[in-house]
């Protein structure tokens, strides 16, 4: 899956905020990686809505978009643990929480879909 954001991992490492483009680059980081995860999990919600109806092929569906909401959620909890004493320690932090919560709501969903999977 290839993600087409604006910023890499390790750009966003290297800004500390002192520049008002740092702050610009950072926020729409973040607001591209929120959206992403929101896209994630209403893929595994459109199941729970009856949008959809699980299969056993759906589960593949419903276990990448985990994976990717777990890939991001992981940079974000290291960007937010790097840019802790900085500038730009609230957005990070805040848009890890805006992608914890919504992976924590969307494992609980997951794994009732996929208890119905047959194996």
């Amino acid at each position: 899956m290839i993600s087409n954001f604006s910023h890499t991992r390790d750009s966003l490492l290297r800004i500390n905020g002192n520049s008002s483009r740092d702050a610009q680059k950072a926020q729409v980081a973040v607001d591209e990686l929120k959206d992403f995860v929101l896209a994630q999990h209403k893929k595994i919600i459109k199941y729970v809505e009856l949008g959809s109806i699980v299969t056993t092929s759906s589960s593949i569906e419903i276990k990448d978009a985990l994976t990717a909401m777990r890939h991001v959620t992981s940079v974000l909890d290291e960007l937010a643990t790097f840019h802790a004493s900085g500038l730009l320690a609230t957005t990070f932090e805040v848009a890890f929480h805006y992608a914890n919560e919504a992976l924590k709501k969307a494992e609980k969903q997951a794994e009732k879909l996929l208890s119905y999977v047959v194996k």
